[in-house]
C-alpha cells in the first residue's frame, strides 16, 4: 500500500514481459503454471513498486519546498502514481494463471480494483478539499488493503503483498 501511505503521509502528515507467447514459445492463449505465474505477477509488482517510489521521492520534494499549498500540489503526482499502478494491474490481469487458480486470482484482482478506485477517491477529496471524504477514502482503503493482502499471501505472492 505504498501509495495510500504516500498521500496519507503527504496529506495527514504535512518490465519484465508478461505475455505468455514470451515464455519458451508458448502459445498466448495458453495457461502459466502456479510457479510461472506467480514470478511474472511479483515482477510486474516490482516494476510498478518502482515506478511508485520515484513519484513517492517527488511527492516528498514537494513536501520539503513548501508546507503552504502543499495539500493541492502533489495531487497531479499522484494520478501519476494512479496511472502507474493501473498500468501494472492491467498487466496483472493480462497474466492467464492456472485455471485451478484462477477464482482466487479473479477475488484478488478485484480487491486490487477496488483499491484503485480508492485512489480515485482520494484523489477527488483532495481536490475538493474535502475532508471528511478523505478520512472515508482512507479507512476503506485500509479495510481493502487488508484484504488483498491476505488473498495476496493465499495466492503465494511475495512482492504483490504491498503494491496496491
Amino acid at each position: 500500500m505504498p501509495l495510500l501511505a504516500c498521500l496519507i503521509l503527504a496529506v495527514v502528515g504535512c518490465g519484465e514481459e508478461d505475455d505468455a507467447s514470451s515464455a519458451g514459445g508458448k502459445a498466448a492463449d495458453s495457461r502459466l503454471t502456479k510457479d510461472e505465474w506467480i514470478e511474472r505477477a511479483d515482477a510486474i509488482c516490482l516494476k510498478t513498486e518502482d515506478a511508485q517510489a520515484e513519484i513517492a521521492d517527488r511527492i516528498a520534494e514537494i513536501r520539503s519546498r513548501s508546507y503552504r499549498g502543499a495539500f493541492k500540489k502533489f495531487v497531479g503526482v499522484v494520478e501519476d502514481s494512479v496511472a502507474e499502478t493501473r498500468d501494472g494491474f492491467d498487466r496483472l490481469r493480462a497474466l492467464r494463471p492456472p485455471a485451478d487458480d484462477e477464482a482466487e486470482v479473479d477475488e484478488w484482482l478485484s480487491a486490487v480494483n477496488e483499491m484503485l478506485g480508492t485512489y480515485d477517491d482520494l484523489i477527488v477529496a483532495v481536490r475538493k478539499d474535502n475532508r471528511r471524504r478523505l478520512v472515508k477514502a482512507i479507512r476503506e482503503g485500509r479495510r481493502i488493503d487488508g484484504e488483498q493482502e491476505i488473498l495476496a499471501d493465499l495466492l503465494g505472492l511475495v512482492d504483490c503483498r504491498t503494491v496496491f
